[in-house]
């Protein structure tokens, strides 16, 4: 084989799964992450009222919480601890922040927003890993 030519690694039917299911959930992730930050405003334009892009949130990440058994496997069981850790973490701080009410002002909703979307970076840090799968 050449130099120049990389070899094509084939994954396993296993880590496939384990890759499309990592996929599925962190896709949902992400439209969590985009209903909360739809409450923030840009520009001249509102964003939506705090508790439906709360709500819709937290909707979105139980749903995320609900698929990710699907991509737990011995190779992913660290990342997939650390995302379940982190889904759970983002939910305990939105229940918070909704039992407690809104912030008053604008940058108290920012970092309100900010520490809800801190924890689920565990996603973007299982990404590289899971992608991985794929190539052992």
């Amino acid at each position: 084989m050449s130099p120049l030519r990389r070899s094509r690694h084939r994954s396993s039917p296993e880590d496939r799964a384990t890759i499309d299911a990592f996929n599925v959930s962190r896709a949902t992730v992400e439209d969590a992450k985009a209903a909360l930050v739809g409450v923030v405003r840009t520009g001249r334009v509102e964003g939506v009222p705090l508790a439906e892009g709360l709500a819709r949130f937290e909707a979105l990440l139980r749903e995320a919480a609900g698929s990710m058994p699907r991509w737990r496997s011995a190779a992913s069981e660290a990342d997939w601890a650390a995302c379940d850790a982190a889904v759970a973490e983002s939910l305990r701080r939105a229940e918070r922040l909704r039992l407690e009410g809104s912030p008053r002002v604008y940058e108290e909703l920012i970092a309100e927003v900010d520490g809800l979307l801190e924890p689920l970076e565990a996603f973007a840090g299982a990404a590289a890993s899971i992608r991985a799968l794929g190539r052992r």
